[in-house]
């Protein structure tokens, strides 16, 4: 297992200009060298210098099945492959899960009920605003889902494609949000104003860092420190964690063993150039570690930025860094 470092010394670049915000980005399996993103209403891969539509029409809010851009789709907030040329997308604000195929650009519906929201089980599942979207590393042909407005976490079986539910979260937790799992099948959990804990062999959550109702930005201890909207978790080491912050403008970097987190970037509502304390990265949304380098999707635009990597260990390093519901 590789886990990553972040060189505080190096400058963030912009790697890629994009269309509209960048939800979601992972290596792309069908062009080797790329990067596979989405953007709300479109599914595009880039090389850094240049991008192509793969699906979707940016211009459109709606829902169709069709090929390229006769294809619509609301909010596209995560997706998986499943191999080099098929991908399942999470249309979030349709309420439902599409396969996407990479030779035809041709998309069709796999499980809930495009435009309609509800809470089922089965193979006619239904979910409410299903989001963040993973492979389940303990349970073979399984993937995990992050059911929003249920508060679920479902699980998904890929040999019949049916969904049950594993855990519903108590009503004070508010909405869900990103999902990553560790080696040994943990989560951690990416709510609206903090990042919870689930033990994937007893259910039991816990509240890793922030409030799960108390909004707000501060550094600190890391039940002490507050967060706005924060979005994606990369897991640098065992206990290592950074996410982004989406209306606080950071990257937010959690030391679960010092109990402390850290911010980067200056706050301010602007993509700039920089180091660890005076980049500059516009509502971040998405996160990927890639060959060292850890890549930041926001507001039109990827952001990259050199890391490092040890394998088996955390090399110490110094920081150099500054200590709303309604925003997908």
């Amino acid at each position: 297992m590789f886990f990553y470092r972040i060189d505080l010394g190096s400058t963030m670049t912009t790697f890629e200009t994009t269309g509209s915000n960048v939800l979601h980005m992972q290596k792309d399996l069908f062009i080797p060298g790329n990067i596979l993103y989405s953007e709300p209403r479109s599914l595009k891969t880039t090389d850094g210098g240049s991008n192509r539509l793969i699906v979707g029409e940016p211009g459109h809010f709606g829902y169709s099945e069709g090929v390229g851009i006769n294809a619509y789709f609301k909010w596209i907030a995560s997706f998986v492959q499943l191999n080099r040329t098929l991908l399942v997308v999470v249309d979030e604000t349709n309420h439902c899960l599409r396969l996407v195929d990479r030779v035809t650009s041709e998309t069709t519906r796999l499980l809930g009920t495009c435009t309609s929201s509800g809470f089922t089980n089965g193979t006619n599942a239904k979910f409410n605003l299903p989001t963040s979207l993973v492979f389940d590393v303990k349970t073979s042909k399984q993937l995990l889902l992050l059911d929003r407005n249920n508060r679920a976490l479902r699980a998904i079986n890929m040999t019949v494609w049916s969904v049950k539910t594993l855990f519903v979260f108590n009503t004070s937790t508010t909405w869900l949000r990103s999902v990553v799992q560790q080696e040994n099948g943990n989560l951690f959990i990416s709510c609206e104003s903090g990042i919870l804990g689930y033990d994937y062999e007893t259910q039991a959550v816990s509240l890793i860092a922030g409030s799960p109702d108390q909004s707000g930005f501060r550094d600190g201890s890391l039940l002490d420190a507050r967060f706005n909207a924060p979005r994606e978790i990369l897991i640098l080491s065992t206990t290592k964690l950074l996410l982004v912050d989406v209306v606080d403008h950071r990257l937010r970097l959690l030391d679960i063993g010092w109990d402390r987190t850290f911010s980067i970037c200056t706050g301010i509502n602007l993509n700039q150039n920089g180091n660890s304390s005076n980049c500059g990265v516009a509502f971040p949304r998405s996160l990927l570690a890639l060959e060292n380098v850890i890549y930041i999707g926001g507001q039109r635009t990827i952001r990259s930025v050199q890391g490092k990597s040890k394998t088996n260990a955390w090399s110490k390093f110094s920081l150099h860094c500054g200590g709303g519901g309604g925003y997908h």
